[in-house]
């Protein structure tokens, strides 16, 4: 049997606390051909994915002790494997607050109860396909390459970016993640093809295509564009030092950009130059700022820049409101923006 959208018996799961509106769901839907699978709880659905792998999720706002925008947030940010699965929410509460804190946690629809029952097979049977086209269309590595590259070679680069403490994304002109390392899964709380959502959400960078902006104040240079985010978002709350350059002509037939992530929590020796870019510092506050991070005393730089201690502070003032540090140990940390992992 094959639903609306031609899915054969495609499985959705829904998660919906209230027994007359999971009959109700549950009819509609297996009617339109899908094979139904309940939860009555954020646990039992938990439990349900577990052992699952369903095709799409419906799942309520308000479940008992929980809460259902939570759950999908903890749901995309932890388990890569449903990355390709549609969620759709469903909540008696509709105002645009609502939905966007929904679509912001990681839904792909939002609907209110109660459901028209032609809006929720058509709204259904739409995400089906675009989760179906996407999964065709699938990852292609290769495309930043202008003449076809060995698999092992291939292998050797991806292998390579895999020992970077920062995060490497590559996001071919489509908007589809092309590569993703582990540092970049690891600041980012995810490993998914919607990584442009979590830059939108936690550094306001827009990309559409080869092309980057940014909603905060950041700088511009040519095809580089850098910014500083503060973020309380992913597994390493902190400070996100975000670059994007586009790889390729905005003309090219498979234009591509390149999204390095940096993190202060694994710094060591890099960085202070593209922070400095970032933040707009000076020519003597950089050079303050290159002194700080290898360790020199406030009398050592005084010595060194031969200028007074008076104009040291100055410029320290002007560095820790430029890169929102409140100390010299996080400043130093945040200077030292990219190491070799071993």
């Amino acid at each position: 049997m094959t639903d609306g959208s031609g899915n054969p018996s495609a499985e959705i799961l829904i998660c919906q606390p209230a027994k007359t509106t999971m009959a109700e769901l549950r009819h509609i839907l297996t009617d339109a051909g899908y094979a139904v699978h309940e939860a009555r709880s954020a646990q039992r659905m938990m439990q349900h994915l577990a052992r699952n792998h369903p095709d799409l999720i419906l799942c309520d706002t308000d479940l008992p002790g929980a809460d259902g925008i939570s759950l999908i947030r903890f749901i995309r940010q932890s388990y890569a494997k449903f990355d390709d699965v549609p969620i759709m929410m469903l909540s008696a509460r509709g105002t645009l607050s609502d939905v966007a804190a929904g679509k912001r946690a990681g839904a792909d629809d939002y609907l209110t109860l109660p459901v028209d029952q032609d809006t929720l097979v058509a709204t259904v049977m739409a995400q089906l396909r675009l989760a179906r086209r996407v999964r065709r269309a699938g990852p292609a590595p290769d495309s930043l390459f202008p003449v076809p590259v060995p698999a092992g070679l291939l292998a050797a680069h991806q292998a390579l970016a895999q020992h970077f403490s920062f995060g490497i994304v590559l996001i071919g002109g489509a908007g589809q993640t092309l590569f993703m390392n582990d540092a970049a899964r690891q600041m980012t709380g995810r490993d998914t093809r919607t990584i442009r959502d979590w830059l939108t959400r936690t550094a306001g960078l827009f990309l559409n295509g080869a092309n980057s902006t940014f909603k905060r104040p950041g700088q511009r240079t040519g095809d580089h564009s850098i910014l500083l985010s503060p973020t309380k978002y992913g597994p390493l709350p902190g400070t996100v030092f975000v670059t994007v350059m586009r790889l390729s002509a905005a003309e090219a037939r498979e234009p591509a950009t390149a999204v390095l992530l940096y993190s202060p929590h694994n710094a060591r020796d890099l960085g202070v130059r593209l922070v400095g870019e970032a933040v707009g510092l000076t020519r003597s506050e950089t050079a303050v700022a290159q002194l700080l991070s290898q360790g020199r005393r406030i009398d050592e730089i005084t010595h060194d820049l031969s200028i007074s201690r008076p104009t040291v502070n100055f410029h320290l003032h002007n560095i820790f409101c430029k890169t929102a540090t409140a100390r010299q140990t996080e400043l130093v940390a945040l200077l030292h923006c990219a190491q070799l992992r071993g």
